[in-house]
């Protein structure tokens, strides 16, 4: 598996796609199209989340992409928090597949798919101020499953102006967005805070 990360704290949509597809560009044109693309973008870029889907996918050679907003974004330079940011971390061979989920009946089709998958892992983060307890429940229960997922994440976190999911062409409110990802190994870990 490859990976490389893509910054911008331009708050410009347009300008800060622009300038994460150039970061990754050199890995694009040496390893083809990214297969996956983990998005990460504060709430500044609500009203034009669509476009960033967009545009990213495009400049990306149309990935699998997934997603939520954030209160603060972290590359390679740190940890960005209090000011608009927007992070992309690219994957080259793996797999993944995700959607937008709305309670447990959605979560539930989707861990059953990913648990005939050998080796699967789920990432999942839902609008905490959405929070179905049916949904989280069956988040929580997959490790009981007849067919076992790694499940992983945590919570949107966004401001006034928004909270969003990202699920490949599709974003939305009040969603918890799932991927799952095959051809890789799982170490989860919880920390306190965003220290190295």
């Amino acid at each position: 598996m490859d990976a490389a990360v893509g910054f911008s704290d331009e708050p410009d949509t347009d300008k800060a796609c622009a300038q994460v597809v150039a970061q990754l560009q050199a890995t694009v044109q040496a390893r083809g199209p990214a297969q996956v693309a983990i998005v990460f973008a504060t709430a500044d870029h609500a009203e034009q989340v669509r476009r960033l889907l967009a545009r990213l996918r495009l400049g990306l050679g149309h990935p699998v992409v997934w997603g939520c907003s954030t209160t603060s974004v972290i590359s390679p330079q740190g940890e960005h928090e209090g000011g608009v940011g927007l992070g992309v971390l690219a994957l080259w061979g793996v797999s993944g597949k995700a959607a937008l989920v709305s309670g447990a009946p959605g979560a539930q089709a989707f861990l059953e798919e990913a648990g005939a998958s050998k080796g699967s892992v789920v990432l999942a983060v839902p609008d905490p101020r959405r929070l179905d307890a049916a949904l989280l429940s069956t988040l929580l229960q997959s490790q009981s499953r007849p067919s076992p997922v790694v499940v992983a994440g945590g919570g949107q976190s966004g401001t006034e102006q928004g909270f969003f999911g990202l699920s490949n062409a599709d974003a939305g409110e009040g969603v918890c967005p799932l991927l799952s990802l095959g051809g890789v190994e799982a170490l989860v870990q919880v920390t306190q805070g965003v220290q190295p």
